[in-house]
């Protein structure tokens, strides 16, 4: 797994790229360790995952639900077919913010952003 990461000022993007597993799951406990200190929404673009398997989607939501829990939001993007299936099987579709492209996700972030105002 690859992970290029954005950190701006209210926002941090990832960007992940290859297989989403256990050891890229303990990648994401170091993210929401940097959340703690900073709160800030998340935006992770998922177009170059290949693969995830029960690590990676565990892992996933933990991290939504720390975020959440701090008062900010995850957003999802570019979700591959095939990996939006397991969503989807997983019943995450339904708890998740998923947008079909960054563009939407952007939007959706900055409307939520405003209502933090």
């Amino acid at each position: 797994m690859e992970m290029t990461i954005d950190d701006q000022p209210n926002l941090l993007k990832l960007i992940m790229k290859g297989s989403f597993d256990k050891l890229s799951a303990d990648w994401l406990e170091v993210l929401s360790n940097r959340i703690t200190k900073v709160p800030v929404d998340v935006l992770i673009n998922l177009k170059d995952v290949t693969y995830i398997n029960s690590k990676g989607l565990g892992a996933l939501f933990s991290l939504h639900k720390h975020i959440e829990d701090n008062g900010y939001h995850i957003f999802f993007s570019q979700i591959p077919k095939e990996i939006l299936e397991i969503f989807e099987l997983a019943g995450l579709q339904h708890i998740l913010r998923i947008y079909k492209s960054d563009d939407e996700a952007m939007e959706a972030i900055a409307i939520n952003q405003q209502d933090k105002i």
